[in-house]
């Protein structure tokens, strides 16, 4: 049981430091990080969150209902097994697409991580320090409408995750690309950051 529970361990912190997590990745890993926060934005109680942390939704309901990854990485306190976990993960997936726009704010607000105090994952929603001095910081006025228009990205996007079978689907079928990305694609159309200009990075 020792050696199972050192392979589910493994197992997390690779997923953690995958730059193409899949959704049930990325969830499972901003429960770990940031639970109050996570959830604060589903609307759910902190054993939800435990057992998203857990791994509960890490392989989908199969290796939750088989005793899989979610018990073995401890969450049995809960009792979140067969029947309990797949309607768990259910909801889970439900409050996900249903409150999309509390879950956007919060990838939003990791916009002015530091750059040298990225955790897992950040680097698919932090701007770039550079490209936030190129628009005079996140408070200018063209600051604060690139992030009106990220999180109304992020919200159409993120409500479109609403099936149980999307957490094995990689992030990026639904977030696409970075916030760097976007901001390129941003200050390259004129229609919504009236500048139109083609942004490179320094490197």
């Amino acid at each position: 049981m020792e050696l199972l529970r050192e392979y589910v361990k493994k197992i997390l912190v690779e997923q953690e430091q995958s730059s193409n997590p899949t959704v049930a990745e990325f969830l499972t890993t901003y429960a770990k990080k940031e639970p109050n926060k996570l959830k604060k934005a589903l609307g759910i109680t902190a054993k939800y969150v435990a057992a998203i942390g857990a791994g509960i939704l890490v392989g989908g309901a199969a290796g939750a209902t088989t005793g899989g990854i979610g018990s073995v990485a401890g969450f049995s306190a809960g009792a979140l097994t067969g029947k309990a976990a797949e309607k768990a993960i259910e909801m889970i997936y439900d409050r996900v697409a249903q409150r999309g726009g509390e879950l956007a704010k919060n990838l939003v607000s990791k916009l002015a991580t530091p750059d040298d105090q990225r955790g897992p994952m950040d680097h698919l929603f932090d701007l770039d320090d550079e490209y936030e001095d190129l628009i005079q910081g996140l408070d200018s006025d063209l600051g604060k409408k690139f992030q009106r228009e990220l999180f109304k990205s992020y919200q159409e996007k993120v409500a479109q995750i609403d099936e149980e079978a999307d957490g094995d689907r990689p992030l990026t079928d639904f977030i696409v690309g970075t916030a760097n990305d976007y901001y390129k694609s941003f200050l390259k159309d004129k229609s919504l950051s009236g500048v139109g200009v083609n942004v490179q990075s320094a490197e």
